[in-house]
């Protein structure tokens, strides 16, 4: 079982094995990169150079900004600003060898003769008449050919565009276009670059003038940032114009030149309350658009500037375009005024609502001038739940969240050792304030005043720049549900146990079961639970506490859980035989192998799973292409592939292969190249698409994260899943096989995928409030409960009820009722009276209804 968790199978070897966590963290880092990317990127919480395209990396390494901010913030503040600048040197360290690259550099750039003399050349040369190949060829000239033994050296030159004078300390990155990653760095002296020790391939380059001038720039070296715009080789803004350059074994090639425009300026002044001047506020400009995902990421141009003392700023090197501007006070005045988009757009979410500054090149704008206003402030107390103990841990933050965008502002409280906290800086509007909780801690996040849903929490108002006091918090403990799992073989471990809760049958915990066949979820909410082992490796079967092989099994014991317990719930593994096999087919008919595929009871919940071209039995290769899920009882199941697993596996093999991930190797992707990864579109069978989640909704992936705390082995796990309506049943007879239950896995990009780009129309956001047919209809009984799903549309997101009615018109129970978002919401219904009651035979009717008085109805069959 462990290979269910560790074994990578591309290749289909014994040698083809790898750590899952390590694929785990980068497909996490990816996925919450994203999310974060636009918080963080829309914030400014990343340090942007004069102008970037597509770059992130290099923009955290800004050693002048590290300086001032050091210079101004708390001696607690400076330390992390401190670690947080030495962590990033030491990752540029590696790839630069930057202890004996600082010391050249600082020569050369001391030799402003030497500038000025070559200088002077090329404005003779220029103004002789010469053309820009001349001026190049008379730069390149300088650049004494060396023999490199080991790999290939490009060289050339990068000047500016105006005057053809060449650029000192532009930075030159060669990306290899077989994965986008890094393969060399350049810096330019007087204008000239050498990239060496390439290895034969296919390369796109480009160059920025601005990064390494705020890396080494100090008191020692009086440079300015230079406002030219970072282009690809050749004259191309984005990688998907640029000229590939193929490099052979041992090659030198010469002339991959660059001639950098100057951009546009967009200035003006920073006043705080009473018109008084603020220095060292940090200025963004984002170019419109910056979001827009074609090709990903390549719009993302943005620049920024540091107010000075009398509160004015200047961002220069913008190419032409419309520009978001947004305040960002981190060195100081941190949580004293309220940070803004242009004009006076308060949350961080709520770009779109900024004012643009329109510029063109090579124009300068001023006047775009900020009056940023004092914020309102919460004050409170943390204590334990005893309500007079005060918690005074660093591992408890308030955040406030918009209750109109769940989306979180950026103000931050955390306790002192008193349980005291203050909360600021905040915007005027209704928040939801979360006390959130480090999972190592053994108190649970809430919101005021104990509540743990967000959809349930009490909304607390502010107005700027009014202080509230009295917002406490008392924070419970939370339950745990622990045991030991027996009747498997001690080499069989590190599979899930899940927590489901027993009523709403949503996962509510997971972990993976230790050496010694222990396991312990903890952190629970009182409420009931039931237990499920899942070894997914035949002849055991997945097997709930008590006994039960799924959800809806009686022998699946309820485990009620009262505030800080803990129950031990042991747990011996039953044994099945029946097995689903199939193929994993792509688009083009070819076998995939590392598609993970799930075997599900018919309330939604996994009861097995298998890996295509692996034998999680004893790890051995299997058919390319063909899996088995195992452990299975007589019975129906839904079945569905999840080939996020492949994706990670891939995606591991290209920017980290074996070695530990280096988030550096990032930069390819975020440069704009197109890393080669192949995403899938999962299917129920047979041939049912599951649907993708929308970048729209971004709101309502950002809170359920916040809570979730960080990312567990099995995170990504759909341990519990409606079918989509359509989806078919497949029947196994327990020792018995059933074969052929074949996927043909349609390819989608990374960028449709996190904008919910869909091949079939009706996967789209739904257009009108719809019920739809239950499913399936007439309801017969399977084990010992029924089961059926009912699907409906919601345009806007709204309050509904979803219910059940006897053919009298008698309510026979309650499914859902509360707030849903926008999009296409599912509900099974168990045959289940509101008692808890088998419901007798005969015709039913289920409704939909909205507050607004809306109001669907359809009738169900339902035969004992």
């Amino acid at each position: 079982m462990k290979l269910f968790l560790e074994r990578k199978s591309r290749s289909r070897t014994s040698s083809a094995k790898t750590s899952w966590k390590k694929g785990r963290n980068i497909v996490l880092l990816t996925l919450l990169f994203t999310i974060m990317f636009l918080t963080v990127v829309a914030s400014g919480l990343t340090f942007a150079q004069s102008q970037v395209n597509s770059n992130l990396s290099p923009q955290l390494l800004k050693g002048k900004i590290f300086r001032q901010m050091l210079a101004a913030a708390p001696e607690a503040r400076a330390q992390q600003y401190l670690e947080i600048y030495q962590a990033w040197m030491n990752v540029l360290k590696k790839r630069l060898q930057q202890e004996q690259l600082v010391q050249q550099l600082k020569q050369k750039i001391s030799r402003d003769s030497e500038v000025a003399r070559i200088t002077e050349s090329i404005k003779a040369l220029k103004a002789s008449g010469k053309s820009i190949g001349a001026i190049q060829e008379y730069l390149q000239t300088g650049l004494k050919k060396s023999n490199f033994q080991n790999g290939s050296l490009i060289q050339g030159t990068v000047i500016s565009e105006e005057d053809f004078v060449p650029i000192s300390l532009a930075l030159v990155v060669a990306f290899d276009m077989a994965d986008t990653s890094i393969a060399g760095l350049g810096i330019s002296m007087f204008g000239n670059y050498m990239i060496s020790g390439l290895p034969a391939g296919e390369y796109v380059f480009y160059a920025d003038a601005d990064i390494l001038l705020d890396l080494f720039s100090d008191s020692s070296t009086e440079l300015s940032p230079q406002p030219y715009i970072g282009e690809f080789y050749e004259n191309s803004p984005t990688p998907d114009g640029a000229t590939k350059v193929t490099v052979a074994e041992n090659d030198t090639i010469s002339g991959i030149n660059f001639t950098l425009a100057k951009g546009a300026t967009i200035s003006g002044t920073i006043l705080g309350p009473g018109g008084v001047p603020l220095d060292s506020v940090i200025v963004l400009a984002f170019k419109e658009g910056f979001l827009e995902f074609e090709p990903f990421l390549t719009n993302l141009r943005f620049g920024f500037a540091i107010s000075d003392q009398d509160g004015n700023y200047s961002i220069p090197g913008l190419p032409t375009g419309n520009y978001k501007l947004r305040t960002v006070t981190i060195i100081k005045h941190t949580g004293t005024v309220l940070d803004e988009w242009y004009e006076n757009i308060y949350p961080l979410f709520n770009f779109a609502e900024a004012t643009p500054v329109a510029v063109t090149v090579p124009e300068v704008k001023t006047g775009i001038n900020f009056q940023l206003e004092a914020p309102a402030v919460i004050t409170g107390r943390v204590t334990k739940s005893d309500g007079v103990t005060p918690i005074d841990s660093v591992d408890i933050v308030i955040l406030a969240i918009d209750a109109e965008t769940n989306m979180p502002a950026l103000a931050f409280g955390q306790p002192d050792e008193s349980g005291d906290y203050m909360l600021a800086p905040l915007y005027s509007g209704d928040f939801k304030l979360l006390a959130l909780v480090d999972p190592e801690s053994p108190y649970l996040s809430e919101f005021y005043d104990g509540v743990h849903n967000p959809d349930d929490a009490n909304i607390v108002s502010v107005v700027a720049p009014e202080i509230k006091s009295g917002i406490d918090f008392s924070l419970d403990a939370g339950s745990i549900i622990q045991g030991h799992i027996s009747g498997a073989p001690p080499e069989l471990t590190d599979f899930p146990v899940v927590a489901y809760d027993a009523t709403s049958g949503e996962v509510r915990g997971a972990v993976l079961v230790n050496s010694s066949g222990a396991y312990s979820i903890t952190r629970l909410l009182p409420g009931a639970y039931k237990v499920c082992a899942l070894p997914v490796v035949s002849p055991f079967a997945a097997t709930y506490y008590g006994g039960g092989a799924t959800f809806d099994d009686v022998n699946s014991t309820v485990i009620n859980l009262p505030y800080e317990s803990t129950f031990d719930a042991d747990i011996t593994l039953g044994n099945a035989l029946g097995s689903i096999t199939g193929m994993i087919y792509d688009e083009a008919n070819d076998p995939l192998d590392t598609v993970m595929v799930w075997a599900y009871d018919q309330t939604g919940h996994i009861v097995s799973a298998g890996l295509s071209g692996v034998d999680l039995a004893n790890e051995s290769p299997l058919e390319s292409g063909f899996y088995q899920v195992g452990g299975l009882h007589s019975g129906n199941y839904y079945v569905r592939t999840f080939s996020l697993y492949a994706t990670i596996t891939g995606f591991e093999e290209q920017v980290s292969g074996e070695e530990e991930f280096d988030p550096l190797s990032l930069l390819g992707l975020l440069m704009g190249g197109e890393l080669e990864l192949e995403f899938y579109r999962d299917e129920w069978y047979n041939n049912v698409l599951i649907e993708l989640p929308y970048l729209e909704n971004i709101s309502g992936m950002i809170l359920p994260l916040i809570l979730a705390g960080p990312l567990s082995e099995v995170s990504l796990f759909p341990f519990y899943a409606l079918p989509t309506a359509g989806a078919s049943l497949v029947s196994v007879t327990d020792p018995n096989s059933t074969p052929g239950i074949d996927f043909h896995l349609s390819t989608i990009d990374f960028k449709d995928l996190l904008v919910g780009v869909e091949k079939q129309p009706s996967m789209a956001l739904p257009e009108k409030f719809a019920l739809q047919q239950n499913y399936p209809n007439p309801v017969y009984p399977t084990g010992n409960l029924l089961h059926t799903v009912i699907t409906y549309q919601l345009p806007v997101a709204m309050e509904v009820k979803v219910e059940i009615f006897n053919i009298l018109g008698q309510k026979v129970v309650t499914l859902y009722d509360g707030f849903q978002d926008v999009g296409t919401h599912r509900v099974i219904w168990n045959g289940l009276d509101e008692k808890g009651e088998k419901v007798s035979s005969g015709i039913y009717f289920y409704s939909l209804r909205s507050k607004t008085g809306i109001t669907q109805m359809k009738k169900m069959i339902v035969l004992r």
